[in-house]
């Protein structure tokens, strides 16, 4: 393989890593977005429970004294 060859066969390798290299970015940029809205979703739930959320506490506690 001559020096010509061996630099454009690097090239191409560098340039798949790379491309790769962005595609994961994008994933971790994307996913990372997923996770905020779902944590901001959590976060709001939590902040003000519904009240069926509380009827099936006290249902659930009302069994257990029964």
């Amino acid at each position: 393989m001559t020096l010509d060859e061996k630099f454009e066969a690097l090239s191409k390798s560098y340039q798949s890593v790379s491309s790769s290299n962005q595609e994961l970015k994008n994933q971790n940029e994307y996913l990372g977005h997923q996770l905020g809205e779902a944590m901001k979703q959590k976060k709001a739930a939590l902040d003000s429970p519904s009240e069926f959320s509380h009827g099936d506490e006290s249902e659930a506690e009302s069994n257990v004294v029964e």
